[in-house]
């Protein structure tokens, strides 16, 4: 599952629309239906509930909503890290333990 079917699906659940989803994303309505139906082949699961022109988040596609803002809420945090560790100016991560001294009883 790639990132942009996640953000596709999340998009369509709170949209309740694909075509809306697809304005958020400026893709075709056609590619986010696509990636959602591919998501479901994936899972082997309905997502989404379709009747005419109107979709409807089914039970397991709101579990899987709230599972996926939780991931994605963790991704954007280890974003948020990596740019501050970068905007740091460090070149390298060091790691490692104050003076032996503090720590004689490894020895």
């Amino acid at each position: 599952m790639n990132l942009n079917k996640i953000q596709y699906f999340l998009s369509s659940v709170e949209e309740q629309s694909f075509t809306k989803a697809a304005r958020k994303h400026y893709v075709t309505q056609v590619a986010v239906t696509q990636q959602i139906a591919s998501m479901e082949k994936e899972l082997d699961m309905e997502l989404f509930m379709r009747t005419g022109n109107r979709i409807k988040v089914t039970e397991a596609g709101q579990f899987l909503y709230g599972e996926m803002k939780k991931i994605m809420a963790q991704y954007q945090f280890a974003l948020e890290q990596l740019q501050e560790y970068r905007d740091d100016g460090r070149q390298e991560l060091k790691i490692g333990i104050g003076t032996l001294g503090d720590y004689e009883w490894i020895l």
